[in-house]
């Protein structure tokens, strides 16, 4: 009997004052996370944009394989809606592989709405991502026939200021106030924006803003700062509106995405 008291009193012991008994357990990784944003977005009611994430997912889990049917965003708003979504693979090795994923996204009603996060539904399960931050700005206006022609566009892993040409083909006199809307995380102020001559020599836009006239082709310049902590996997894009003033009141110009990511850090995640 005293045998019998003794081994039950060992085997509580062991149950209740193992170290691993008592440890937390070990969290396990979302199966598809995305990297954190910070999107800024502008466009014109019925004008279709675009959102550029980056996912990373587990190897083992059934994303590895499956198709994704549909994307929505959250929380859900009524001023815009995903016409496509289109994945594009890239192996990083061990067990972990990621996929760039652009949304098509349609202004459907003026407004402001920030999105957080994003529901995939793929052919076998749906998964609810936190995206960090996409800020959509969406206008009514009306663009002018003006052009830009983009030096600066695409995805960038270090920072480098936005160059653009803006073109007037019209027979009317406009005045380029500015690129709409901000993002937190490009910060500039009015000495930051240039004029750039023929021969590369830059000269601060004047605060009333430059003017365009029939015909002109002005190279601008914008000398933002980037908030990009070396640390941390990050992703920032921007879509902006050139906002020009114009005899009937304001008009906008589309422009091209640019991304920021800081692709160290990020490979590093």
């Amino acid at each position: 009997m005293r045998s019998l008291i003794f081994v039950l009193g060992l085997l509580l012991l062991v149950a209740c004052g193992s170290p691993g008994a008592s440890a937390e357990p070990t969290p396990t990784p979302a199966p598809v996370r995305a990297i954190a944003n910070q999107g800024a977005y502008a466009a014109l009611v019925d004008e279709v944009f675009s959102m550029n994430l980056l996912l990373e997912f587990s190897r083992l889990d059934a994303f590895e394989r499956d198709a994704v049917e549909a994307v929505e965003l959250t929380p859900a708003s009524p001023l815009v809606e995903i016409v496509n979504a289109q994945t594009f693979s890239q192996a990083i090795g061990g067990l972990r592989s990621r996929r760039n994923l652009t949304l098509d996204v349609r202004a459907l009603a003026p407004g402001e709405h920030t999105f957080t996060g994003m529901q995939i539904r793929t052919s076998t399960r749906s998964y609810e991502v936190p995206v960090g931050e996409l800020r959509v700005a969406i206008l009514t206006g009306q663009t002018p026939g003006f052009f830009t022609v983009f030096q600066t566009r695409g995805v960038f892993e270090e920072p480098q200021p936005l160059v653009t040409t803006l073109v007037n083909p019209t027979r009317t006199t406009y005045q380029f106030r500015g690129i709409i809307p901000p993002n937190p995380a490009l910060s500039y102020g009015p000495e930051d924006l240039k004029q750039l001559a023929a021969d590369g020599t830059a000269t601060p836009v004047p605060r009333e803003g430059l003017i365009l006239e029939p015909g002109a082709r002005i190279e601008i310049r914008i000398d933002w700062t980037l908030d990009m902590p070396d640390d941390q996997g990050r992703s920032v894009e921007l879509r902006p509106l050139a906002l020009l003033e114009g005899p009937d009141g304001p008009v906008y110009i589309p422009m091209a995405n640019l991304v920021f990511r800081n692709a160290q850090a990020v490979r590093r995640l």
